[in-house]
């Protein structure tokens, strides 16, 4: 085998290794971005549910009669019920807010712009 193509077996050979590692890097990125983006989206679900809670919570101080069966209990149990109702709601049609904070905040917006 000649110097040249000695030498053009080693450039071949670095090109294919950096192209991998690049391919490789590119697909760690790719993972972490989409890592991120469905943090983001348990965050927003998470804060809409808040969000609804505490409509629930402002709706049940506004007795519009006496509960004969009024207790601290009860009042655990409702608290309780109301934290699950909010989490399903917000999972499943929702109010929208997770979806709008989903879009101002993701990273593939902010790389459109």
């Amino acid at each position: 085998m000649d110097i040249s193509s000695n030498i053009l077996l080693k450039a071949q050979m670095a090109f294919k290794d950096s192209s991998d590692a690049n391919v490789i890097e590119s697909v760690r990125n790719q993972n972490a971005a989409d890592n991120d983006d469905r943090a983001l989206r348990d965050v927003a679900e998470d804060f809409e549910a808040i969000f609804i809670k505490q409509i629930f919570e402002g709706m049940r101080r506004s007795k519009l009669a006496e509960d004969p069966f009024n207790s601290s209990s009860v009042e655990t149990y409702t608290s309780l019920m109301d934290d699950q109702m909010s989490k399903q709601i917000a999972l499943s049609q929702g109010f929208g807010i997770a979806e709008a904070l989903v879009a101002q905040l993701s990273s593939k917006q902010q790389m459109k712009k």
